[in-house]
């Protein structure tokens, strides 16, 4: 495996880790570790590196390897790496699962309107599901549908066609 290195372009600087034997193309660099790092502890090294000072360019920015070859990191024994590397991955994954997306809300005046929504649209197989109300939201009652911001204007739709009253629709990033 081998650490990749955006050098030209809007990309410039994103550091991502390739399998061995594939392709590098014309706007990246690549790394290659020696026996005493883990690819995956030099792509986080480089992630981490603030590149951004080496930048260079006004049109069409570039960084240059010969520019930061010399950054100085902590090199820990190989046990140590791998232990970084399981904490770090941790962390990326519980940060994207909690990434927050704006999703169409839907409030009603009652419980029993919500609960209507939520049987139309199974029955129908509209994508989405009753939530509590988000806190940035008043309505009637404490419970809304929430569907992907995507599908807003069919359910909307929807909801016209089969007469069901909203007390409102919202984007909210949740």
């Amino acid at each position: 495996p081998y650490v990749a290195v955006v050098k030209d372009g809007a990309g410039i600087g994103r550091t991502t880790l390739h399998p061995a034997k594939s392709s590098v193309i014309g706007t990246m660099q690549y790394l290659l570790p020696k026996g005493n790092v883990l690819p995956e502890y030099l792509c986080y090294v480089v992630k981490y590196m603030h590149l951004e000072k080496y930048f260079t360019g006004a049109t069409i920015p570039h960084i240059y390897f010969k520019n930061y070859k010399n950054e100085e990191f902590y090199l820990s024994t190989l046990e140590e790496q791998n232990q970084i590397i399981n904490v770090l991955e941790t962390c990326e994954n519980i940060l994207e699962m909690r990434k927050k997306e704006l999703k169409t809300v839907i409030t009603f005046e009652t419980t029993t309107q919500a609960i209507g929504m939520e049987s139309a649209c199974k029955k129908h197989q509209i994508a989405g599901r009753l939530i509590p109300v988000p806190k940035e939201i008043t309505a009637g009652c404490g419970m809304a549908w929430m569907t992907p911001l995507e599908n807003e204007e069919s359910v909307v739709q929807f909801m016209s066609e089969y007469e069901i009253t909203p007390q409102g629709v919202f984007q909210v990033e949740i």
